[in-house]
């Protein structure tokens, strides 16, 4: 993950929308991205891109928690099943699809339209 100053600052305003910046963030964290964002362009250092990694991680959790991001989930793991099969049987570019977050999606959708129309849960 690429830690610039404009993908912090679109990761400090979703979090905002939601109404999650205050509370899934401490104030030393918040602190730490707001400071970044000031007065860094693009994060070079290791022990600071470690821990503004674990910060985006946590706040992406928290905004992809909804059915959209459980969807997703469940088709990303359908996806990597599926090219892991397809590469045993010879197709090389099968390994393309766990990459692919349209693919994914799509196995999600799918899984969750075959689990709704015969009664189970995901």
């Amino acid at each position: 993950m690429k830690l610039t100053r404009a993908f912090l600052v679109g990761i400090r305003t979703r979090s905002m929308r939601k109404k999650i910046w205050y509370r899934a963030l401490t104030q030393i964290e918040r602190s730490l991205v707001n400071l970044t964002i000031d007065l860094v362009g693009e994060v070079r250092s290791f022990r600071l891109s470690c821990l503004l990694e674990r910060i985006v991680e946590r706040v992406n959790g928290i905004l992809e928690d909804t059915l959209f991001g459980r969807i997703a989930e469940e088709g990303r793991k359908l996806a990597l099943r599926f090219s892991r099969l397809a590469y045993s049987w010879g197709n090389l570019r099968a390994l393309e699809w766990i990459q692919d977050n349209s693919y994914a999606l799509y196995l999600g959708l799918s899984r969750f339209n075959v689990s709704a129309v015969s009664g189970c849960a995901l």
